[in-house]
Order: C-alpha cells, then structure tokens, then sequence
C-alpha cells in the first residue's frame, strides 16, 4: 500500500513483482488481489480503497488508492492549489464531454493549456502555470500523455483517474 500511496498507482504485476517480488518469490494475481483484500479492510475506516483499473492508453492493469468519499477533508489531501484543482476538473470534464459525445477520447497538449482561460478569474493560471500543472498530472498519474489513437504528445486520462470515476459512479 505504501508503493500505492507513494506514486499514485503501480502497474499490477510489473511494478509489485519489481518492488516485492525477491521477498515474496513469485508475484500471481491471486496473492495480490488477498493482500488488497486485507489492505481494504483496513483501509474502509477512513474510506479508502485500494482498487484495480484498466488503463486503455498504455493496456496495463494499475492498482491506486481511491477515496470512496468526496468530502473537504479529501479535496485538501492533494498538493494542487485550488485553482490547478479547477484547472484538472476543466481538463477531465472536457475530456469527459468528448468522450460521450463520440469525439475521441484525446486533447492535444495545447488544448488541454487552453482550458485554462475557462476558469473563474479567481482561479487563473498562466500558460507556464498551467504547463507545469499538466506535467504534474501526468506525474501523478492524474493524465497520461500518449493516446493510443493519437499523437503521443495528445493527453488521456490517467489510471488514477479511471480509477476514481469508477467508484465516484459507485
């Protein structure tokens, strides 16, 4: 949980057999999905879970901690300022927006800096602001950079995010 915690989201069986895997011997699914299971109970108290997506951009499996729970305690666990939280929900929206209206799945790297205009005037961020908050996401896992149908500069949403759509829609 600590790797989970630390970077976001792992890949599932590369990056736990990496990080345990001479401890452990041979990494399975199976062995995994116990210790989550274990991790999980522990974790319910404070409403976290420690939960599996697929990531379509780069086809790996990717376990991260979601927070089951959208409460102002949890908008504050995070080291975005509040208008780079606005700027990430703007990015997510639109690409949400895309995606159901059959448009792809992808922004260019442009376009997602762009968005930033859209924020209340509170919550501007400068286009070095906004390219530092994008190279940030993508760090974190927030976005990837690399659609699969796209350029590689385009962005996608990261694990991390399919992950905490899955279970905000729960």
């Amino acid at each position: 949980a600590g790797a989970v915690y630390e970077r976001g989201a792992i890949k599932l069986l590369d990056d736990i057999s990496r990080a345990y895997g001479e401890r452990l011997g041979e990494v399975n699914r199976a062995a995994v999905d116990k210790v989550v299971s274990t991790v999980n109970r522990q974790l319910d108290f404070f409403g976290l879970k420690v939960a599996r997506a697929h990531c379509p951009a780069d086809g790996q499996f990717y376990y991260g901690i979601v927070n089951m729970r959208n409460d102002e305690l949890a908008k504050k666990g995070t080291s975005l300022s509040e208008a780079q939280q606005a700027y990430f929900q703007r990015i997510k929206d639109h690409l949400i927006e895309k995606q159901k209206n059959q448009e792809g799945d992808s922004i260019t790297w442009l376009e997602a800096e762009n968005l930033r205009v859209e924020l209340a005037s509170h919550l501007k961020l400068s286009m070095d602001e906004a390219d530092r908050t994008l190279e940030t996401l993508v760090e974190q896992m927030w976005l990837h950079k690399g659609a699969p149908d796209g350029d590689e500069d385009d962005l996608v949403l990261g694990p991390r995010s399919i992950l905490q759509l899955q279970y905000a829609a729960a």
